[in-house]
């Protein structure tokens, strides 16, 4: 699969491979926090995946939005909140820690 678009999701067979595959939770971890980590759990969440973002695996840099410097640390911070709290029905979301996730499958 080649991306290139920050949703994963766009323009790729990736949804055909995790639906084909049975897959319903994704485990997500990665750079550009503010670009493809947040926008691809995102669109995992429409496409109705279960999803936990791994907090401390993801990265970006620092950042200027209209004039205001945003951090890296600011960012990351962010995505983590945002995603942490994102709610759609019958799914289940989360921001946690590596040393905190059960990669077991569930049967």
């Amino acid at each position: 699969m080649q991306k290139e678009y920050r949703d994963a999701f766009a323009d790729t067979d990736l949804l055909e491979v995790l639906e084909r595959s049975g897959v319903q939770h994704l485990v997500v971890a990665g750079a550009q926090s503010d670009h493809c980590i947040r926008t691809t759990t995102q669109a995992a969440a429409v496409h109705g995946f279960d999803v936990t973002l791994v907090s401390d695996a993801h990265t970006t840099t620092d950042a200027e939005h209209g004039g205001v410097h945003i951090s890296a640390e600011q960012i990351v911070a962010h995505t983590n909140m945002y995603f942490g709290g994102l709610r759609y029905p019958g799914r289940h979301f989360a921001a946690e820690r590596h040393d905190r996730i059960d990669f077991a499958p569930v049967l």
